[in-house]
């Protein structure tokens, strides 16, 4: 799988980090890269917008061609040999929670070119409540939850209506993608 591209804060400190001196082994080198990082920080703070949108440019760039990467990394692999791997990362994760071997959790290996699951109708109630709300949103989220709860069947049936139509679209979806691989 293609590594993810590079951020244009990432861009900046490698083009910083290429001006930086080695310095001498020892204790002494984890305060100087402490301080060169605190340095390369404020450098990127203090940047102008100008500045900061080369670098933003070039990211963007990176993603794309990381993107099309993905893409053709993707339309080659065997689904088969996917869902092996995930499953052995499902079993690995599980031993990890049991704390039978140590180590941080594998993610499992996501199709980006696979159909997203249809939001439900509660999200999709929710959604339309948090755009353009301002103040904390786990506020908001909980009116918007509460409101929910005391709506009737006849005040929610537009949501629903709009949820089944795009789990229909989704299993649509999934059928021609499923077809084409």
């Amino acid at each position: 799988l293609p590594k993810q591209a590079p951020s244009a804060y990432s861009l900046f400190i490698r083009d910083r980090w290429k001006n930086v001196e080695p310095r001498e082994e020892g204790t002494e080198q984890a305060v100087a890269f402490a301080a060169v990082a605190r340095e390369t920080s404020s450098a990127w703070k203090a940047l102008s917008d100008a500045g900061k949108h080369q670098y933003m440019k070039q990211s963007d760039a990176l993603r794309s061609q990381q993107a099309q990467a993905v893409r053709q990394w993707w339309a080659g692999v065997d689904r088969g040999q996917v869902a092996l791997e995930n499953q052995r990362r499902r079993r690995y994760n599980r031993r990890v929670a049991q704390k039978l071997v140590k180590g941080p959790r594998m993610p499992l290996l996501r199709d980006p070119l696979a159909p997203k699951r249809p939001s439900s109708a509660f999200f999709l109630f929710m959604k339309e409540r948090l755009v353009g709300t301002t103040g904390p949103i786990s506020e908001t989220a909980k009116a918007a939850s509460a409101e929910w709860k005391s709506l009737a069947e006849a005040a929610k049936a537009p949501y629903v209506a709009k949820a089944v139509a795009a789990s229909a679209a989704y299993k649509t979806a999934v059928a021609k993608y499923a077809s084409s691989s």
